[in-house]
């Protein structure tokens, strides 16, 4: 239609604005977006984008989180947006029909480590670790696990989302399933559910690394498997994960008396 007269979309929808920006051509006649409080000229808005951020923005959204994708936290799309120059190598494989699984994955992974500005040549893994070693020798409160950069396992199916995604938007329709996504029923209903990650989120013998040697209760802000978010174990110096206040025999008390 927009190649005959002018348009006007109402919509209130983020989703909406990126494909009005990316699908809208030259020769189309101007696309007006109408919202609950303003008006959008969707020419204008293209004429004020970098042609590297136009070309990366509908790659930039689907990473970043969309309708359909999660966001990794603390990756704001402005942020990302100023790195587009950065990441055009990579947005440009994700806006290609027939890619295959590992090189979705190998510029998925290499985004994430760019917008989690990660040191040049370490994994996302790597840098996961090292930041989290680094942040609980220096913090005496809990470190939220969502604080640290994804796994590379994460990272690979949230990359297969994105990449499927782009292509939806695209109107190239890839099997869900093979992209990150599993199907399973719900009360008769097949649903789309994603697939999170195959491996555990951190090694078990770290977990076992974590211990505290607290003279008391475990009840305050330096006990090593509070400030963790984990219960007291038969690892721990004094308490057993017994007698103290962290122990699970406490914790599943406090459930039963609430």
């Amino acid at each position: 239609m927009a190649k005959r007269r002018s348009v006007a979309v109402v919509g209130d929808d983020t989703d909406l604005l990126v494909l009005l920006l990316h699908h809208l051509s030259p020769r189309h006649h101007v696309i007006f977006l109408q919202t609950a409080s303003k008006i959008l000229n969707i020419r204008i808005l293209q004429d004020h984008l970098a042609p590297d951020l136009t070309a990366s923005l509908l790659f930039l959204h689907a990473v970043t989180g969309c309708d359909t994708t999660s966001r990794p936290y603390s990756i704001g799309k402005v942020m990302a947006m100023s790195k587009c120059h950065q990441l055009k190598d990579h947005a440009s494989l994700f806006m290609k029909p027939n890619q295959t699984h590992d090189d979705v994955n190998k510029h998925g992974q290499a985004t994430l480590e760019v917008l989690y500005n990660c040191k040049l040549g370490n994994t996302l893994d790597f840098e996961r670790a090292a930041r989290f070693s680094s942040k609980v020798a220096s913090r005496s409160v809990y470190l939220p696990p969502e604080s640290l950069p994804p796994t590379c396992d994460a990272a690979k199916y949230h990359s297969y989302r994105v990449y499927h995604q782009v292509q939806i938007w695209l109107g190239n329709h890839l099997d869900p399933t093979k992209w990150g996504w599993l199907l399973h029923k719900d009360h008769n209903v097949e649903k789309l559910k994603p697939v999170r990650m195959q491996r555990d989120a951190a090694p078990a013998s770290l977990l076992k690394l974590v211990k505290c040697n607290c003279h008391g209760k475990c009840d305050k802000k330096t006990c090593s498997c509070r400030k963790n978010g984990l219960l007291c174990t038969l690892a721990c110096g004094d308490c057993k994960g017994i007698t103290c206040t962290n122990a699970a025999v406490n914790s599943e008390a406090e459930l039963l008396d609430d």
